[in-house]
């Protein structure tokens, strides 16, 4: 008799950023930003709670829904990672301060995998950490502001 592991149903990463939050949270949240580390062809983002945000890749392309949105502190909105047919996901961003504000603790959370197929929940593991040494590489090329 075999037992399965239970699917984890939610991915959490922690990065700390050497910028403030709202730094962060620029980057996360304005078009022109997002492109340069997140997707590599196009966002369009409508920063308020029930507004949609659209992300497209090369080879893909994701659509979701604003849920909370509380700068420069919180985010958190649903989108499809394996497409518009397949169930959505719940992303939450937390920034917290860091060395005394200096710097940014970035909490990325993704729930909802369990009932999505294996290969997009490895994708979104993988992803979530390259994805993040992106925001940490791109913030590093901005001259500080003062």
């Amino acid at each position: 008799m075999s037992t399965r592991e239970p699917v984890p149903d939610e991915i959490r990463k922690e990065v700390t950023i050497e910028v403030t939050r709202q730094r962060v949270w620029s980057a996360l949240t304005e078009p022109e930003q997002l492109k340069r580390w997140f997707p590599t062809k196009d966002a369009v983002v409508d920063l308020r709670p029930g507004g949609q945000i659209y992300l497209e890749w090369d080879d893909a392309n994701a659509t979701g829904i604003f849920d909370e949105i509380d700068p420069p502190n919180r985010l958190v909105f649903r989108w499809h990672p394996a497409g518009d047919d397949h169930p959505s996901t719940s992303v939450e961003f937390t920034l917290a301060d860091a060395d005394d504000g200096a710097a940014t603790l970035l909490t990325v959370v993704e729930r909802g995998f369990a009932q999505l197929p294996p290969e997009v929940r490895d994708g979104n593991v993988e992803g979530w950490t390259s994805e993040l040494q992106e925001l940490v590489d791109y913030l590093a090329t901005l001259k500080p502001r003062h």
